[in-house]
């Protein structure tokens, strides 16, 4: 199933800790960071939060504590 595909890599790493994950309404969280799979998903979000709507574009840093604030997933700041 999907969270088992989501949670299986992080046991065979040690620097991840399982129990910072939740499962809630069919939703996986890291603490209050919904986690976000491998997929477009994640592009949408950069472009959205980078947009800065009528300020402009914010620079990298800014954008990945906007994206970080709500969302996670492993290298995101390499994505951003």
């Amino acid at each position: 199933d999907i969270v088992e595909t989501l949670i299986h890599p992080l046991s065979d790493n040690a620097g991840y800790v399982q129990d910072e994950y939740i499962l809630h309404d069919g939703y996986l969280f890291k603490g209050c960071q919904l986690c976000i799979p491998v997929g477009f998903m994640r592009e949408n979000i950069v472009k959205e939060l980078d947009s800065g709507g009528l300020v402009g574009h914010f620079g990298k840093d800014k954008t990945i504590a906007l994206v970080a604030e709500k969302y996670y997933w492993p290298k995101l700041k390499r994505d951003v």
